[in-house]
């Protein structure tokens, strides 16, 4: 039975990737989804990585 579910998820996984382009998204010249002076757009690859992090 297991095996089963996993070939049905193996072979619907396809499926659903095959669709997800066909799917538009609203869009909004002009308008980017963050601001340049946004936290969210900031380079993020030299800042130190925190002591608990891996």
């Amino acid at each position: 039975m297991r095996a089963r579910l996993i070939l049905l998820a193996a072979l619907a996984l396809p499926l659903a990737a095959a669709a997800a382009p066909t799917l538009r998204l609203p869009s909004a010249p002009g308008c980017p989804v963050f601001p340049t002076d946004n936290p969210w757009n900031r380079r993020v690859d030299r800042l130190p990585v925190a002591p608990g992090s891996k």
